[in-house]
């Protein structure tokens, strides 16, 4: 593998740099390396509850200085999505965190949680009233640790009273640090499908939408790019989806065992980012 023919590197977050609260070792180093280079670097996460400033600060704290316009979050991609393909959105209600809520008020959207219609009730009458209330454009499903059955039944109401349906991924879970799994943006989504019987539009991994904000708004070309990732369902898959050069590292969520069951394959495997950075060393110097 030759790194000196990207111009530009896109790199998941979580399982990549990080597992948890630990970073993955020599993944900041490695990164230090590239960055040294001059390539562009660019990064993306399918968790709408990290805002921008949040994977900065915590990047800083392995050392690693980033910058605003390194960084794509899946939250704000929605924001980014609705002006694009529903320019007259303007009311949301929000399933997902107060970060999640922050990106979009910041962009300029209206938006409401559930917490905010809770004097209306299990009724007919009061959900009729909720609806004319509240003219809502579009329901956005993020990651809601809140979540309630009373907030599926407003976004429910407000989907089949015309309003838009996006999700900020579809991730079924997130693996926690020891292994266990918890339900994921694409759990919630599932759920409101099945009750509004409508199809969820996706912003985040696998979709390309994110990636083609960084190519627009850097002037990139795909055949100058790769994506590097821990995840085949994601993180490859949207490479794959969006015909550019990927990469899997196997510090994070799939294994090589794994790779019968896709249809796809990424370009390039190895150990980790450290590892990558270690082949190339005398082509990056």
């Amino acid at each position: 593998m030759d790194l000196d023919k990207y111009e530009a590197l896109i790199l998941d977050c979580d399982g990549v740099l990080w597992k948890g609260p630990n970073q993955i070792p020599g993944s900041f180093e490695a990164l230090q390396r590239l960055h040294a280079t001059g390539k562009k670097i660019f990064f993306l996460t399918n968790n709408p509850a990290k805002t921008p400033e949040d994977v900065i600060e915590w990047m800083q704290r392995f050392g690693y200085e980033a910058s605003p316009r390194q960084i794509y979050c899946s939250g704000m991609a929605v924001g980014s999505y609705l002006k694009i393909h529903y320019p007259l959105t303007n009311k949301i209600y929000l399933i997902g965190s107060e970060q999640f809520r922050s990106q979009l008020t910041r962009q300029g959207f209206q938006v409401w949680h559930a917490v905010d219609f809770q004097n209306y009730r299990l009724s007919a009458d009061d959900l009729e009233r909720l609806v004319s209330d509240y003219p809502i454009d579009a329901v956005v499903v993020g990651h809601d640790t809140r979540f309630t059955y009373m907030s599926s039944v407003y976004g429910a109401v407000f989907i089949q009273n015309g309003a838009k349906f996006l999700a900020a991924s579809d991730d079924p879970y997130f693996v926690m640090e020891k292994g266990n799994n918890i339900p994921g943006c694409g759990t919630l989504t599932t759920f409101m499908e099945t009750a509004t019987q409508m199809k969820v539009e996706v912003v985040g991994k696998p979709k390309t939408f994110m990636l083609d904000l960084i190519l627009q708004d850097n002037n990139l070309s795909k055949e100058k790019i790769i994506m590097i990732g821990d995840s085949m369902s994601t993180d490859i898959r949207m490479g794959h989806n969006a015909c550019i050069d990927t990469l899997l590292v196997l510090s994070g969520t799939s294994s090589r065992e794994d790779l019968p069951n896709y249809e796809y394959s990424p370009t390039f495997i190895y150990p980790d980012l450290q590892s990558v950075v270690a082949a190339d060393y005398i082509m990056l110097n």
